[in-house]
């Protein structure tokens, strides 16, 4: 067989593969991350038994905010992710055998899962799906449709989910929307790639106006709060070592005035916490409370919902801009992607 034909039918047989998943699962909510920023599922349609003790499952991770990753130098956003795991019941170990991460780009990026079993550290995603699997412990009631991110799940009564996406909810109100066109070489000005010459940039720009005054905070500031005056660093999970490496070590070197120093900790961070974006937990955003977030929900060209983005909004400049006052506006950007015709902005009930 020619090499080329074999190319074709390795393509073939992986999309047909992942097509497979997509229109015989059946997608059921079984909890969410510690941190309340992910919501997993299973396919209990791809529950198989290979034997007494070993159970292979699909996983849907969905995020609630794009999650930032790297691929081929290129800074990418996952919405979700699928991963073909395998758990050993008796021995309390999993591993992951196939992983793709779906981008708001439209594309897709396929990675090789780990062939080594890893024990099941509690509290963690995993564990949530091996106590499910397993059956070590009842399973977390199924999630309330109104927690789900639209892009989760069909609702099949459109009514009831038109209820809970508002044009105003006590604390913001939607009061404009326009969207700006650039092209890449506009956007990224000297910094473009060739992959990216002549692609349009679609920038869609909400006008919010408060209701009600609110305050700046950050995901650090929100951390510190939970964990009082004491933070026990043995005990802390991967997200929490990732705080304190930015509290003890960033911002203390900043504070002395040592900006090499600085860059030093922050390029050690990203190396050892390559899918997390410290931006994302230094920024200041108006979240008063949860119905602060502003939601887009994409559509493609024959009206079917791609995916769902939500953010609070920031604040970039000085201090004098970290508090709101009512009847202030203030702007959010969402980048739209190629795939997306139409979208519906709203804040939730």
């Amino acid at each position: 067989m020619r090499a080329s034909s074999i190319l074709i039918y390795l393509l073939t047989a992986i999309f047909l593969f992942f097509s497979s998943i997509a229109e015989g699962a059946n997608w059921e909510p079984i909890s969410k991350s510690i941190n309340e920023d992910q919501f997993i599922f299973i396919d209990t349609e791809s529950i198989k038994h290979v034997s007494k003790n070993i159970v292979r499952v699909w996983v849907k991770l969905l995020f609630e905010n794009p999650m930032p990753v790297y691929s081929r130098q290129e800074k990418k956003f996952l919405t979700y992710a699928l991963d073909y795991e395998e758990h050993d019941c008796s021995e309390e170990k999993s591993r992951s055998l196939q992983n793709v991460g779906y981008c708001t780009d439209g594309t897709n990026e396929s990675i090789s899962g780990s062939a080594e079993w890893q024990y099941i550290i509690p509290g963690s995603n995993t564990s949530f799906v091996h106590n499910y699997l397993c059956n070590k412990e009842k399973p977390p009631p199924p999630l309330p449709k109104a927690s789900i991110p639209e892009s989760a799940s069909t609702l099949e009564d459109k009514t009831k989910s038109s209820e809970v996406r508002l044009q105003e909810n006590g604390w913001i109100k939607i009061v404009d929307q326009s969207v700006e066109k650039l092209t890449a070489e506009e956007f990224y000005k000297e910094n473009i790639s060739e992959s990216e010459k002549g692609k349009i940039i679609r920038k869609l720009h909400v006008k919010i106006q408060f209701l009600r005054p609110c305050k700046t905070t950050s995901k650090i500031d929100e951390w510190l709060n939970k964990q009082g005056e004491k933070i026990y660093i043995d005990s802390l999970d991967e997200e929490g070592g990732f705080i304190t490496s930015i509290v003890y070590g960033y911002f203390k070197a900043l504070q002395a005035g040592d900006k090499q120093k600085a860059t030093e900790i922050y390029q050690s961070i990203e190396k050892q916490y390559p899918t997390k974006d410290m931006y994302e937990y230094v920024r200041q955003e108006f979240r008063c409370d949860y119905r602060c977030k502003i939601f887009a929900i994409l559509f493609s060209s024959k009206g079917e919902e791609l995916s769902t983005m939500s953010n609070f909004i920031s604040s970039y400049r000085s201090l004098e801009k970290t508090t709101v006052q009512t009847g202030e506006t203030r702007s959010i950007t969402f980048f739209i992607p190629e795939t997306a015709t139409s979208w519906h902005v709203w804040v939730p009930k």
